[in-house]
């Protein structure tokens, strides 16, 4: 407390209060903080899945259009010689390897998802729980999420920001969940 300030009603003179108080403050900072990272890592997963996806498709179509040989044209000449059984071969080989990948990414946002939804089973406001399902386990960009439930871009991330702020101070209480 600085010198010539009136002492308060909550003014405590220990001075072990006040390293206290910044303690638990940083403290709390931190769980709100380690609380939107994980969010944020469930929706970059699901980013990650969506672009796991189109690539997926992007390689089968790209197997459909594949075309053979044509033995009554003039060959060309330059580049290597295979056939289309290797070409198919490549793209069956680099198929499995993104399924693959796909699986392990769906494996652990099906994880993530299940800790997320213990997380927001702490909030008592059913509009921040579904702004939080729109925004980290659905991937919806904020402009939509503002739409859908007819408030602004802003007042959405006030939500989402009061939202964090209950799990955090529910999460003190209930005393290291494990999440």
């Amino acid at each position: 407390m600085n010198n010539g300030m009136r002492p308060g009603i909550f003014h405590n003179p220990d001075p072990t209060y006040e390293k206290t108080a910044v303690k638990l403050h940083f403290e709390s900072k931190r769980v709100r903080n380690d609380i939107e990272a994980f969010f944020e890592e469930i929706r970059r997963c699901r980013k990650h899945i969506d672009s796991l996806n189109q690539y997926r498709q992007q390689y089968e179509m790209d197997l459909f259009s594949l075309k053979g040989c044509r033995y009554d044209k003039e060959p060309v000449d330059g580049g290597t010689s295979s056939d289309l059984s290797d070409i198919v071969i490549a793209f069956e080989q680099k198929m499995a390897q993104a399924e693959e990948l796909r699986i392990k990414e769906l494996n652990r946002y099906g994880d993530m998802i299940a800790r997320g939804f213990r997380l927001l089973s702490l909030l008592s406001d059913p509009e921040q729980k579904s702004i939080m399902i729109d925004r980290y386990f659905m991937n919806i960009l904020w402009e939509k999420i503002a739409l859908d439930h007819n408030f602004d871009r802003s007042t959405c991330m006030r939500m989402r920001d009061k939202a964090i702020q209950e799990i955090s101070q529910k999460m003190k209480v209930a005393t290291k969940c494990d999440f």
